[in-house]
């Protein structure tokens, strides 16, 4: 009996220290990062709040070669986009490979045409923020063990990594929303990244997930799917937010990773394959 009084209070003891230990953690901007998460980015809006722009903007080009992929790292400085331009949002999924009831998403707005001042695709992914040679643990990513942070890239960067360099599926989903939900969903997701910038927070496997920070920018009711994120899209076609008669044939047609494989992108021409992806989900629904 007194053994056992020995390993209880030896494990409540130890559940304690790791719980105190866990809560008294403070968040950092400060550390060894990963290279395509080094980067915290600032926001800045013009006077009448019309014009924002973010920097740096990541963009990294994902070359494929004959014996594996190059990496070609370029950081764009700033990015700075209209309001008024913005025209659609595009929700991306990326099913973990060999386990499809969770997935990494992320979204991308399109301003329309690159023009001189503005235009173009602006990509956001949220992430669990790690440092050199760390790996990502879901289990500990409940208990304070990362940082969050908001990456602002390049939609090609984003689409053509987790395609041409991991080697993953990838699903792109265009929503149905009217233009005064797109613009409020974008701007507080800024004001999110700004909020970042002047506090880190940690992520959470749990409450501040890829998913789940996204939906709480929407304004979204709970959904078993803000935890298993595989479950993303289907929510989102469940609510209306994407359009199609059956998501199986929605989801069929979304499939979009083979298409970015093997080759280089310009950026316009990554967006205007994008946009013209969209409009074959359409056309197959029809």
């Amino acid at each position: 009996m007194e053994f056992w009084r020995w390993i209880v209070g030896g494990g409540l003891a130890g559940a304690t220290m790791f719980v105190i230990a866990v809560f008294m953690k403070a968040p950092s901007h400060d550390r060894d990062w990963v290279d395509h998460l080094a980067a915290t980015p600032s926001v800045t809006w013009n006077d009448d709040g019309d014009t924002v722009t973010i920097a740096p903007i990541r963009d990294w080009q994902y070359l494929p070669l004959r014996d594996g992929i190059a990496i070609l790292e370029v950081f764009q400085q700033r990015g700075t986009y209209r309001i008024e331009d913005l025209q659609d949002i595009w929700f991306i999924l990326e099913p973990h490979p060999g386990f499809p009831l969770m997935a990494h998403t992320f979204v991308v707005f399109d301003f329309g045409p690159i023009a001189e001042g503005g235009g173009g695709m602006l990509g956001l992914t949220i992430e669990a923020r790690k440092t050199e040679g760390e790996r990502y643990n879901p289990v500990l990513g409940a208990f304070n063990k990362y940082e969050l942070v908001y990456v602002w890239a390049e939609p090609r960067d984003l689409m053509t990594r987790r395609a041409s360099l991991l080697g993953h599926a990838l699903e792109a989903y265009k929503l149905t929303l009217p233009p005064e939900e797109k613009v409020g969903y974008f701007e507080r997701l800024v004001e999110r990244t700004a909020a970042i910038s002047k506090r880190p927070r940690f992520y959470n496997t749990l409450g501040s997930n890829c998913t789940n920070e996204l939906a709480k920018a929407a304004g979204l009711s709970w959904d078993s799917a803000f935890l298993f994120t595989g479950g993303a899209a289907k929510a989102l076609f469940e609510h209306g937010v994407i359009e199609g008669e059956r998501f199986s044939t929605v989801q069929e047609n979304a499939q979009i990773a083979e298409a970015l494989r093997n080759r280089s992108w310009r950026i316009e021409e990554f967006n205007q394959m994008l946009r013209g992806h969209a409009s074959r989900l359409s056309i197959a629904e029809e």
